[in-house]
């Protein structure tokens, strides 16, 4: 249950980011994709994000994740 669920936020984000792009919709997605171990995409879409806003912390926090997860 909870992996359709995440594949449906999955889906929802994509569709936002593809209407408007919002930064949060990227973190938002890119949070998510993470979780599901799908690196390189997150890492694009928050590198995206600090392109244009260095010092975002949620975003900042999931690449900090996604360097903790790669490292184990």
């Amino acid at each position: 249950l909870e992996n359709k669920k995440d594949d449906e936020a999955v889906d929802f984000f994509r569709r936002s980011i593809a209407a408007a792009g919002t930064h949060s919709a990227k973190v938002a997605l890119a949070g998510l994709l993470a979780k599901r171990g799908e690196y390189e995409e997150a890492g694009k879409l928050i590198q995206s994000v600090l392109a244009f806003m260095p010092d975002r912390a949620d975003a900042l926090f999931i690449l900090y994740e996604m360097k903790m997860q790669k490292a184990d």
